[in-house]
């Protein structure tokens, strides 16, 4: 009860008896002891012996629950949860009184099944089950709070901002209110608040669980990051080289006046083509600015081998919980081919792009941009994507997506790819299988096709198909990564190329 879950647990082990000895309260304390530990197995086995010997005590079936929940079985944490509230009055009456109350465990339970829900992905049925209650109990600050919680996890961070404040506003005491709010103060990129917070939970809430995982994800947030990605493999054709590689990496600083991060970066680029290979080498250094609604980077770039400098800045404002609003301005860009490169051509980039968030599970976006090359030609593009997720079940998830893109340039007589006119429509389908998941600990599979048709001016039109694999890993977190494999069918100047590929990346908090 002191929350000094370690020495419980050496006091317990310490004991050397069979468990039919000890007493289920005793149990159910070991329990929580391993649960604060993280070892979610053994708690889970002990709250089980617990409940068998008593079963009426809803307050260990309560801690089962989230022994459940942590160890990730899904199916009983949710069937334990919905057999509380199939089993417990929603009200009580006072004995030999005729005053009606409502039944606190009852409430309890109703919370357990919606967390139930949240915890394993059904956020939508999750959100549902809690306006339901509020309509029932719309000044419960607990319901509110966990309704906060799951509009949080939606991606809906006004929504939640707003919910958290009518419950502070009437609880300002509420630690899981004040908790969930500073995570919703994070992700909102509000970190004066969050830190403010985090001085009076760390001086009158230290020893809770959840204000130390708080602190925990403010400590993360103030580390360095470190961040690459790279793609290696080779075509059948020379549009965009034979064999051909890029590799990118940037390091971050740790915050400064909160808002900002200097990072270096470097990018390399290389591909082979029959005239002869070609290699982009740059390298730079940057400001990042994160504040509220803004997300901007500023930086300046050179060839590693000196000269061509090279500017890019970004903008992103989140304009509200559906909609986020971009920009990008890069000279000496990096999506210049590298082919024209080889022939002394360079090119500048701008782009401007909206993105609908509806939740989680569905967004669509838009792009618009032109690129001007250094021999005087010129292209625009237009993409258009939209994804949405049909299933969303604890062990894997299903979605599919939609791409439209076209572009056209005022020259073909070029040595590069500069089609006249093209547009290209995709259909795919994505799924994600949660290999295990426990605590910060994680691996997933990844897998992903798209067919298509493509269409360029002066050729017939043809089919495209793409195949997409990809191990993901979170060791903990601080350290996560990805390695896949990649292979595709395209068709350029009435051509069919085939392309393979592998990918991988890195990133590490340190």
């Amino acid at each position: 009860n002191r929350l000094r879950a370690a020495e419980a647990i050496a006091e317990f082990e310490s004991l050397g008896v069979d468990h039919g000895v000890i007493p289920s309260y005793a149990l159910a304390a070991a329990g929580r002891a391993y649960l604060s530990e993280r070892r979610a197995d053994t708690a889970r086995s002990l709250l089980e012996q617990a409940v068998a010997r008593d079963p009426g005590n809803f307050q260990l079936r309560f801690q089962l629950f989230f022994a459940y929940t942590d160890s990730r079985e899904a199916k009983r944490a949710i069937e334990l949860a919905r057999e509380l509230l199939e089993t417990l009055p929603e009200t009580n009456r006072v004995p030999g009184s005729k005053v009606v109350k409502g039944n606190r465990n009852y409430l309890r339970a109703a919370i357990m099944f919606g967390l139930a829900q949240a915890y394993f992905y059904e956020l939508e049925d999750s959100q549902r089950h809690f306006e339901r209650l509020l309509v029932r109990a719309p000044h419960n600050t607990d319901l509110r709070h966990e309704l906060a919680n799951v509009y949080r996890w939606r991606g809906w961070l006004d929504r939640s901002l707003s919910e958290y404040a009518q419950v502070l506003a009437v609880e300002p005491e509420l630690v899981s209110a004040r908790v969930g709010n500073a995570h919703a103060r994070l992700d909102y990129r509000d970190y004066a608040s969050v830190e403010r917070e985090l001085h009076v939970l760390g001086e009158y809430y230290d020893d809770e669980p959840i204000v130390k995982n708080l602190l925990l994800r403010w400590q993360v947030h103030n580390r360095q990051e470190f961040v690459t990605s790279a793609r290696f493999g080779n075509s059948s054709g020379p549009t965009f080289g034979n064999d051909q590689y890029t590799v990118d990496a940037s390091w971050f600083s740790k915050p400064l006046a909160r808002y900002f991060r200097l990072l270096l970066f470097t990018h390399d680029a290389y591909a082979d083509f029959p005239a002869g290979a070609v290699r982009r080498e740059r390298a730079g250094a940057g400001l990042e600015y994160r504040r509220m609604r803004w997300l901007a980077t500023a930086r300046l770039s050179a060839s590693r081998d000196g000269g061509e400098a090279g500017f890019r800045g970004t903008a992103n404002y989140r304009a509200s919980d559906l909609w986020t609003l971009g920009a990008v301005l890069e000279t000496r860009s990096n999506a210049n081919p590298l082919r024209g490169q080889r022939s002394g051509v360079s090119s500048d980039l701008a782009a401007m792009n909206a993105t609908w968030t509806r939740s989680e599970s569905t967004e669509a976006a838009i792009q618009v941009g032109r690129q001007d090359y250094s021999d005087g030609n010129a292209g625009t593009h237009l993409l258009l994507r939209a994804e949405h997720r049909l299933f969303n079940r604890p062990g894997f998830r299903l979605g599919i997506n939609a791409q439209y893109y076209a572009d056209e340039h005022e020259r073909d007589d070029v040595d590069y790819f500069s089609p006249k006119d093209s547009r290209g429509a995709y259909v795919g389908i994505r799924y994600d299988w949660l290999m295990t998941r426990r605590y910060d600990f994680g691996l997933t599979h990844m897998f992903a096709g798209k067919v298509g048709r493509y269409e360029q001016s002066g050729f017939d039109a043809d089919s495209t198909w793409l195949f997409d694999y990809e191990f993901q890993f979170e060791l903990n977190n601080r350290f996560s990564g990805h390695l896949g494999f990649s292979r595709r069918g395209d068709v350029f100047d009435g051509g069919r190329e085939y392309g393979t590929f592998v990918t991988g990346g890195i990133r590490w908090r340190f």
